[in-house]
């Protein structure tokens, strides 16, 4: 399940203007200085709707905009972060990051999906994968894979 994808997809930018890095080490990297902060987010933690547990948001520009325009198919570059945190919503746990990689046919191949539940760089990662099937299979209700609504709350 752990298959390591690596593309170019300059498209999806942080908040500085920079690309998403590409690779699960470096996106990890990424996610632990904050990288993701910058963008539009949920005002604060919340109970998850994954379980136990709590969650905040975060949308890049280019998905904010598709979603605001009502697209029903996501611009290539669209990205969100899902920072995941422990009952208390204090502590945190882990991110779960979707970046579309390319227009698809079907399946959520377009979609590529990064979870981790290791907050100290060079921790080992759960998914890192275009089309992952576990993420898809929860993503698939959303609007082209994004189950975020705006507006955020």
């Amino acid at each position: 399940m752990c298959l390591v994808c690596v593309w170019s997809c300059s498209s999806a930018l942080d908040s500085e203007g920079s690309p998403i890095p590409t690779t699960p080490e470096v996106l990890h990297s990424w996610l632990l200085d904050g990288g993701h902060r910058g963008w539009t987010a949920e005002s604060s933690v919340h109970k998850s709707t994954l379980g136990e547990g709590g969650a905040r948001v975060f949308l890049n520009d280019l998905l904010v905009d598709s979603l605001s325009s009502g697209n029903a198919v996501h611009p290539v570059g669209s990205a969100g972060v899902r920072e995941m945190y422990e009952p208390d919503k204090v502590t945190q746990r882990g991110f779960g990051v979707l970046v579309k990689i390319a227009d698809e046919g079907e399946g959520g191949t377009g979609w590529y999906f990064y979870e981790t539940f290791q907050m100290k760089a060079g921790m080992p990662f759960s998914i890192s994968k275009a089309g992952a099937p576990g993420c898809v299979g929860c993503h698939q209700n959303g609007l082209d894979f994004v189950q975020s609504k705006l507006p955020l709350p």
